[in-house]
């Protein structure tokens, strides 16, 4: 069993230093109580730097940390503070019971942090990659009054909302991209191999050849002709977009095209607004100013278009206009979301009306999504039938003509 030197208050403010037995640190917490002392700080034994282990976690840190892990802390730090947990103690049990390397590393830091006087919100800020501005500024409003269950609670519940529309829009999205990506292959291989063995045998059947095997023809000797510039090409245009899209214009530009996409636009707009819904009623639940919560709402929100038309709104709401009136120049919130916006503020319950949008936006995403997965699939059975039969006509169309031409003779 490894040995902890600890640091520890009394019931009586007088500060103790000892070594003691545990198996963890969590564990030396309850070894600690038990003896009517408050950990503060402890290290192993044998630790002789903790050069080592700042080094690994910082290599960790750099890991990505899924949503669901994020979740799952959550939720069980709200439950652990509901029963009376302390709050150091929270975060070391769930330091020691977290599986993800790199949230363990961000959760020992907050540990730390905390235990040298820091508040939670503010240990939990130093993260910004992990913990977005609205986890943040909803403890802080939490730890002010007291009701940090609560706030992790309606955190969780909104994390679990965004997890639960990102796989639904991949289960969507994936079938057809599976099938893009066969497409293209299929092309590459027959342009590249199949349509130039069949060459030879056009050759020797002589006459003229049909104008779709012409053409087939045609693309067949240019990719293996000119793959290399093809190829250039391909690369130059891949690195032209990235760099355009790294541009504030570039990302507001594609952000535009993606919402007036045909089904997909409609798609991500509905889950957008359920977004803005959900969030702005839990902000305005803690208090949080309409301003502050639209700022905050604005960097949560992945889509440049959208992002840039609630930062209009809160310089709008802030230059002294309402939130419906300035909604009505709005091209993105569709007129049931601002009419549920106008009677929140005339009545004074936003937070309920918030509330009422968002759910509804759930149910309309549901239904785009069932809508989008009806449409892709006859279309995707439509665009393979005109591959397959232009390619089987190029090919065949020859030799059947050149058949019909002997048995006349």
């Amino acid at each position: 069993m490894p040995k902890f030197k600890y640091t520890a208050l009394s019931l009586d403010g007088v500060k103790r230093s000892g070594i003691a037995e545990a198996d963890s640190r969590a564990a030396l917490v309850g070894v600690l109580e038990d003896e009517n002392l408050v950990l503060l700080s402890a290290t192993k034994s044998s630790d002789r730097s903790g050069r080592k282990s700042s080094n690994k976690s910082n290599v960790v840190r750099g890991k990505k940390i899924k949503l669901d892990a994020l979740v799952l802390f959550t939720r069980q730090f709200a439950t652990m503070f509901r029963v009376g947990v302390p709050l150091l103690r929270i975060l070391y049990i769930l330091k020691d019971q977290i599986e993800n390397p790199g949230l363990r590393s961000v959760v020992s830091a907050i540990a730390k942090d905390v235990e040298s006087g820091s508040s939670l919100a503010d240990a939990f800020a130093k993260h910004p990659k992990v913990f977005p501005p609205i986890y943040c500024n909803m403890l802080a409003a939490g730890e002010s009054s007291g009701n940090i269950d609560e706030v992790m609670e309606k955190l969780c519940q909104s994390m679990e909302y965004e997890n639960e529309v990102k796989n639904l829009i991949k289960g969507a999205l994936q079938y057809p991209i599976i099938v893009l990506c066969a497409l293209v292959v299929a092309f590459a291989v027959l342009m590249g191999f199949v349509v130039p063995a069949f060459l030879p045998l056009f050759d020797q059947l002589g006459g003229e050849l049909p104008a779709v095997t012409k053409v087939c023809v045609f693309i067949s000797s240019m990719f293996t002709t000119y793959w290399p510039y093809i190829l250039g090409v391909v690369v130059l245009l891949t690195t032209a977009f990235i760099l355009f899209k790294r541009t504030e214009n570039g990302r507001l530009v594609i952000a535009r095209i993606i919402l007036k996409i045909p089904l997909v636009g409609k798609l991500m707009n509905y889950s957008f607004m359920a977004r803005f819904g959900s969030l702005l009623a839990i902000l305005q639940s803690s208090g949080i100013l309409i301003v502050q919560a639209l700022q905050i709402i604005s960097n949560c929100v992945n889509n440049a278009a959208i992002q840039d038309e609630i930062g209009q709104l809160s310089v709008d709401v802030e230059s002294g206009k309402s939130l419906a009136s300035s909604l009505k120049e709005s091209r993105y919130f569709p007129p049931i979301m601002q009419s549920m916006i106008a009677i929140g503020e005339t009545s004074g319950n936003l937070e309920e009306m918030m509330t009422e949008s968002s759910r509804h936006f759930e149910m309309e995403v549901h239904h785009a999504v069932k809508k989008l997965t009806g449409a892709l699939g006859p279309i995707l059975i439509v665009c393979m039938a005109v591959a397959v039969g232009f390619f089987a006509m190029a090919i065949y169309l020859p030799i059947w003509n050149m058949t019909e031409l002997q048995m006349d003779q």
